[in-house]
C-alpha cells in the first residue's frame, strides 16, 4: 500500500510541477531537482521511483518526526509527503517557504493540514481517498459474519481448557483440541 501512496504522490507532484520534473526543461533552465521531504519510512522501490525526478529526504523511522526536526527539514522543499500524525500548519508552511508546491498525505482526511492556508498559497493538497475502502468493506463483512454465525460465542481457544456443552451451537465440546472427536448434544 505504501508503494501505491508514494507513486500517487510522485504523479501528483509531477502534474503540479511538471516543468520541475521534466529533465530537459530543468537542464535548459539550469534548474535543480525539486526536493521532497518524506515524513515516514516507506518502501525502497517507491523511494527509488521518486528519486528519478526529485531529491528525496526521508525521516527513516516509524515514529513521528519531532516538531523542531520537521521545521528544519522542510526548508526549501517543493513537496511534503506526510502522515496523519504530522501537523502541517502555518508554521510548517512558513518554514518550507515559497518553493512548496504540494503537500501529500498518506491518509484520507486532511484535518492535520491547514488546507485554507495551502489554498491561499496555491499549494496542492493530495490525499488517498479510496485507500481504506476495501479494508473497511472486508472488516464490515467479517463482523457481519461473526455476528450472524455467533463466532464469539464459540469455545475458548485454549486446548487444555474444560469446554462445556452449548446447545445453541448444536454440539458438545470436550477437553482437548476443538474439532476432534466432538459428540453431539442430546
Amino acid at each position: 500500500m505504501k508503494n501505491t501512496l508514494l507513486t500517487a504522490f510522485y504523479f501528483n507532484f509531477c502534474d503540479v510541477s511538471a516543468d520541475w520534473c521534466d529533465t530537459k526543461t530543468r537542464i535548459s533552465n539550469n534548474m535543480t531537482r525539486p526536493r521532497v521531504f518524506v515524513t515516514r519510512s516507506v518502501h525502497q522501490e517507491a523511494i527509488d521511483h521518486l528519486k528519478e525526478k526529485c531529491e528525496v529526504d526521508i525521516w527513516d523511522s516509524d515514529q513521528a518526526v519531532p516538531r523542531n526536526e520537521l521545521l528544519k527539514r522542510v526548508k526549501g522543499v517543493a513537496g511534503i509527503f506526510c502522515t496523519i500524525s504530522d501537523n502541517i500548519d502555518v508554521e510548517v508552511l512558513d518554514a518550507a517557504g515559497s518553493s512548496l508546491k504540494i503537500v501529500a498525505t498518506m491518509s484520507v482526511g486532511t484535518h492535520h493540514i491547514s488546507t485554507f492556508e495551502c489554498r491561499k498559497r496555491d499549494i496542492y493538497v493530495a490525499t488517498t481517498p479510496d485507500v481504506a475502502a476495501d479494508s473497511a468493506a472486508e472488516f464490515t463483512v467479517t463482523l457481519l459474519l461473526m455476528v450472524a454465525r455467533r463466532c464469539l460465542e464459540g469455545p475458548p481457544s485454549g486446548a487444555d481448557e474444560e469446554l462445556h456443552c452449548d446447545p445453541s451451537l448444536g454440539h458438545q465440546h470436550h477437553k482437548g483440541t476443538p474439532g476432534y472427536g466432538q459428540e453431539h448434544c442430546a
